[in-house]
């Protein structure tokens, strides 16, 4: 006899109300597909500023196609509403400048390799 059936014999025996096992099936299924989705957001890399929210709003945006954002923001211990603000803020000016002078080197980069 398996230990399924046994269990389920034994609560039969003690009185309790009979389980649903298709129902139960059913929840550990999706329990069990939402602990490997957690798995493997936490396998994925992330920048080594790990307690910084904003490397962690970053990673979220970049994976957001492969995992739900509210898992990802469980997860990582961040709000989703701290994430959404943070998605519709515009850049800080250092980050501006950051953009322009990256524009410049990939611009220098590729005349340079058509010479």
């Amino acid at each position: 006899m398996s230990t399924l059936m046994r269990w389920l014999s034994q609560e039969c025996d003690a009185g309790a109300a009979p389980v649903d096992l298709h129902a139960e099936l059913k929840h550990l299924r999706r329990d069990n597909a939402a602990l490997q989705q957690e798995r493997d957001i936490l396998k994925k890399p992330r920048p080594s500023s790990r307690g910084a929210k904003l490397g962690e709003f970053a990673f979220i945006d970049a994976e957001k196609a492969s995992f739900p954002i509210c898992r990802m923001c469980h997860v990582l211990g961040v709000s989703q509403s701290g994430f959404f603000v943070w998605r519709e803020r515009p850049a800080c000016r250092r980050q501006r400048q950051d953009l322009v002078c990256l524009a410049h080197i990939r611009t220098t980069v590729a005349l340079s390799h058509d010479a």
